[in-house]
């Protein structure tokens, strides 16, 4: 809150009638300060509408404002959530920015909102409205979510039903697919197997293996 002070100097002189019987010749000087504060006047909110965000996940929203006198925001506040719930209380850092994270509904994707205030100079604002959109990222089999989309996980990556990522075969395998669903479907490359755990096998003395169309054969060598 800003305080301006305005002092007038007021000179009151009063004239009393001359004469031999004297008197004073003149007036008391009186001084006088007047106190004027400024309007404070609450910080007005906006509404806003901020990325698109993914299914299920954390979105830190950044809150507008403006203030008559530049006051910055110490707190904010939430309301009305729709298909959202405050994950991350609503806060103010010392530089006045506001800051909430919001996340949908398990599994929802579509439309969703919150309104919100801030508070700044001791006053609260006017509520304003965010307008979110939440992105339906959890995938079918063999897909993944690419930030704008589910697509294929690709040759080398499988991907269960219902899921937003993709992982890779463990080294030294692949898949032929690229939609593969599980790590059944990560073959040993030659010379490897038993790549489910994770961890593809050598073969080891006395075996050899071959991919025929991404299938391994563990061929005793008779031979070594």
């Amino acid at each position: 809150m800003k305080v301006f002070l305005l002092f007038n100097m007021l000179v009151l002189v009063t004239a009393c009638g001359g004469g031999a019987g004297g008197g004073d010749a003149g007036g008391a000087g009186v001084e006088t300060a007047e106190v004027i504060f400024a309007n404070n006047n609450a910080p007005t909110s906006a509404s806003i509408t901020p990325a698109d965000f993914n299914q299920d996940t954390e979105n830190l929203i950044t809150l507008a404002y403006t203030d008559a006198e530049s006051d910055i925001a110490t707190a904010c506040s939430i309301s009305n959530p729709s298909n959202v719930s405050e994950t991350t209380p609503c806060s103010c850092d010392t530089s006045g920015v506001c800051t909430v994270g919001i996340t949908g509904t398990t599994s929802y994707s579509g439309a969703a909102s919150f309104d919100y205030t801030v508070t700044a100079g001791g006053k609260e604002s006017d509520t304003s409205s965010a307008t979110l959109n939440i992105l339906n990222n959890l995938c079918g089999i063999g897909l993944y979510f690419d930030g704008s989309s589910c697509t294929n996980v690709g040759v080398g990556f499988y991907s269960p039903d219902l899921d937003s990522s993709r992982t890779a075969c463990p080294t030294n395998s692949s898949t032929s697919t690229t939609t593969s669903a599980a790590i059944s479907s990560c073959v040993g490359d030659v010379d490897f197997y038993a790549c489910v755990d994770g961890t593809c096998d050598v073969v080891g003395n006395g075996y050899f293996s071959v991919v025929i169309g991404r299938w391994w054969v563990n061929i005793p060598n008779y031979y070594s």
